[in-house]
């Protein structure tokens, strides 16, 4: 028999909620540091705005994404979670692009010329604190409703923040005569590529059907095998799809029954889901024996 659960379809709707606050947050940021960047004439500020753009594009993927994850579909007997998966896997190539963008800016672009050092520092600075006050705000929510989409939108927030504190660190050196942004944004740079790889693998690895971590997965068996009536684990096989796991247990019953047989494997699946609340489809097959049950 197999088991779907019904109950996630608040934690699909916070989500999908975080995600669309992400893309006013993104839009504002993008439209004060590109104001005060052509205000002050600062280089840093107006490149740092349009990073902020491409970060725009990365949020309202993940939007989609969730919101397209929560759907049903004949053709899709398994859900469509990993369609949060996709927008995972976009997002962290947006993440790539802007760390070499980053990069090619620290070696290319030039923070110079008669910049309102004043202004900008105070827009930088604001824009630092809303990016990384923010990140970490969906960093949390991330774990909260166990959501690749968002943690990879926390990440991006995060690094983002990097970006805007070279941006001002930049901006503080050029006020007191000297220009340390370059060496100090290619490392920046480097971190944000990082992350984005890191995303970007995990990514892949959900689309090719990895198994849940190791530790959950004992965790469930160990429920299993606690029941009175379980002689064995024939196989466990489990595997992520998005932000959900599917779990496919057989197991050797002690009991002859098939009535009996069909109970225990239901009690087993809803104990499953009440556990685990992130497994999506929970799946129990009985044998007794060589019987099939």
């Amino acid at each position: 028999m197999l088991i779907r659960c019904k109950n996630h379809h608040e934690t699909f709707k916070l989500a999908q909620k975080k995600a669309g606050l992400s893309v006013f947050i993104r839009i504002f940021l993008a439209l004060l540091k590109g104001i005060a960047g052509i205000l002050t004439n600062s280089a840093g500020l107006i490149s740092d705005a349009l990073n902020s753009c491409m970060d725009i594009l990365s949020t309202i993927t993940v939007y989609l994404g969730i919101w397209i994850s929560q759907k049903e579909h004949p053709d899709f007997p398994y859900g469509l979670y990993k369609a949060e998966t996709l927008a995972t896997l976009v997002v962290s190539l947006i993440i790539i692009s802007a760390a070499f963008g980053i990069i090619f800016t620290a070696f290319t672009g030039k923070i110079g010329g008669d910049i309102d050092t004043s202004l900008a520092i105070k827009a930088s600075a604001l824009s630092l604190i809303i990016t990384i006050s923010f990140g970490i705000y969906q960093l949390k929510n991330a774990k909260k409703v166990n959501s690749p989409a968002i943690h990879a939108d926390a990440k991006d927030y995060l690094a983002d923040g990097f970006a805007s504190g070279i941006v001002l660190v930049g901006l503080v050196g050029t006020s007191i005569g000297f220009n340390i942004d370059k060496w100090a944004a290619v490392l920046v740079g480097v971190y944000i590529l990082w992350s984005g790889l890191t995303i970007l693998i995990k990514s892949i690895k959900d689309l090719l059907d990895a198994s849940i971590d190791k530790e959950m997965e004992n965790e469930i068996t160990k429920l299993v095998n606690n029941h009175p009536n379980i002689k064995s684990i024939m196989r466990c096989m489990t595997r992520t799809s998005g932000a959900r796991y599917i779990v496919d247990i057989d197991v050797e019953l002690s009991i002859d029954s098939h009535q009996e047989a069909d109970m225990i494997a239901d009690e087993i699946e809803e104990e499953i889901m009440k556990k685990f609340p992130f497994v999506a489809i929970a799946r129990i097959r009985t044998h007794c024996g060589e019987n099939n049950i």
